[in-house]
């Protein structure tokens, strides 16, 4: 079966635990800072998900503008965030709370 960009449409398998964050849980996530989504990350699932949903895009248009290509671009946002949920851990605020500079670095990291 072909997906609708032309590719085999992926397959995720979730753990049954998995539910979808509910809206009271969206709602408290939008106010925290970076700092503390990922603080939060280290047992919710859905505080990493707030984070990523609030630089997705930032990273994507970074590595777009780094590469010049969209696929390229695509792939080097999927990884830095797979590197970022590896490294939560590791994570320490030096920016008032702002993850933009720590995932940008791991996002550099990724071209090399």
């Amino acid at each position: 079966m072909v997906g609708p960009n032309g590719h085999e449409p992926v397959v995720t398998q979730h753990h049954p635990r998995d539910r979808p964050a509910t809206a009271i849980e969206e709602a408290a996530y939008a106010d925290l800072t970076d700092a503390d989504l990922i603080a939060r990350a280290r047992t919710d699932p859905h505080a990493f998900r707030a984070l990523h949903d609030r630089y997705a895009e930032p990273t994507h248009r970074f590595a777009a503008r780094r590469c010049g290509d969209h696929e390229t671009a695509l792939d080097v946002t999927a990884e830095t965030f797979c590197r970022a949920w590896r490294s939560r851990h590791t994570f320490a605020d030096r920016r008032a709370g702002s993850a933009a500079p720590w995932l940008f670095g791991i996002a550099r990291h990724v071209f090399t």
